[in-house]
């Protein structure tokens, strides 16, 4: 697995936990009744928690790290979702 792979995916999650943080300021404020696009966020965050491991596995001591870093952020968003904070 090279760095721009590593990189890449890093991006996604980063872009993911980032719209995971807008959906849920909008359930909070617009929408608590219409959680549909909260649903979608939910899903794709627990579709890359599960995609993680594929690239934990190929990945090098150093983007491990990256990697570990990116999936307490991802558990991290679905705490706090899940518990609605």
């Amino acid at each position: 697995m090279n760095n721009e792979e590593v990189e890449l995916y890093i991006n996604r999650v980063k872009d993911t936990i980032s719209e995971a943080q807008k959906e849920l300021a909008e359930v909070k404020i617009v929408r608590e009744n219409d959680p549909t696009e909260y649903s979608y966020v939910m899903k794709q965050l627990q579709e890359m928690n599960e995609e993680m491991g594929v690239f934990l596995e190929r990945a090098t001591p150093s983007q491990r790290e990256d990697l570990m870093e990116a999936r307490k952020y991802i558990h991290y968003t679905q705490d706090i979702m899940t518990r609605g904070i």
